[in-house]
């Protein structure tokens, strides 16, 4: 992907992730032929780089361009705003994709509904530009969470936001609690469906994150976010600590025992985690490729 990014011409580099409006199609196409509970899985990749939005989209964000949130990096303002149109037309799309749902289940009474972003991206954060796959700021982790439990439930909170962080982690545990199936063994997450019924607040617990790719080589990296603090350490062992109100500025020094407070957190979380041992598979090249 990072060849096609830097040498293929944006219309092609477009094409390869596989454009919205066409995986919108072909979700909507296949749901609406279910005769049976269904679980969907849509992943749209437009707000990814390149960034060109439709062109009616384009207009009205350049237009819109003094409105926040801004790059760091000066020269990224324009891509910012791209993606900004990017994003509108993912609204537009998911719309598209909620009125398929809504045919077949009127008023969603009987359908969950989850959006969640997987990442964001850096506009000058850290120094980095457009690149998320090796950051741990809340530019890339910090990324947005709607759930709407099915019209039929009738404790549901509507319209209020949870007191409390949630991660990714804790999507498949609401889904199965909700449908009344059995917890995940050893699953890391905890439902939300207390917290979504107003049965009870989810306390605040440690959460943990990486950057940890095979490529980033040495420069993986890990972290531990719990009370509006994050620490972040690298394989040489360097950590760094923030404040939710403090951007991409290191506080290690001025807080050093809260730093190595998180840290023993973190990383006795971090050895506590089961490891899974691949049995191994001898695959041809090309098989390795097309995982890959």
């Amino acid at each position: 992907v990072s060849v096609l990014r830097e040498f293929l011409p944006v219309q092609v580099r477009s094409r390869y992730t596989g454009p919205g409006a066409l995986t919108v199609e072909r979700a909507a196409t296949g749901y609406e032929e279910q005769d049976r509970p269904t679980f969907l899985w849509v992943h749209l990749f437009d707000a990814h780089g390149p960034y060109p939005p439709p062109e009616d989209l384009r207009e009205a964000v350049l237009a819109r361009r003094d409105e926040g949130p801004h790059a760091v990096s000066a020269e990224l303002e324009e891509n910012v705003l791209l993606q900004r149109g990017e994003i509108a037309w993912l609204d537009a799309l998911l719309g598209e994709l909620r009125q398929s749902l809504e045919r077949r289940d009127p008023g969603l009474e009987n359908t969950l509904v989850m959006l969640v972003a997987d990442h964001g991206e850096c506009f000058g954060e850290g120094g980095l530009q457009e690149n998320h796959e090796s950051s741990l700021f809340a530019a890339t982790q910090h990324v947005p969470a709607v759930v709407r439990l099915p019209g039929s439930v009738s404790d549901a909170r509507r319209g209020v936001r949870l007191g409390s962080p949630v991660s990714h982690i804790d999507l498949a545990p609401t889904v199965l609690d909700l449908a009344g199936l059995p917890a995940i063994p050893g699953a890391q997450g905890r439902s939300m469906l207390p917290a979504l019924r107003g049965e009870a607040e989810l306390p605040e617990i440690g959460r943990y994150m990486e950057a940890y790719q095979q490529r980033l080589g040495d420069q993986r990296l890990s972290g531990w976010v719990k009370g509006g603090w994050k620490v972040v350490w690298a394989l040489d062992g360097s950590a760094a600590l923030y404040h939710v109100d403090s951007g991409d500025r290191d506080l290690a020094a001025e807080r050093p025992e809260l730093l190595e407070e998180l840290l023993r957190e973190g990383r006795a979380y971090l050895e506590g985690l089961p490891l899974r041992e691949s049995a191994g598979m001898d695959l041809e090249l090309e098989e390795r490729h097309e995982l890959q």
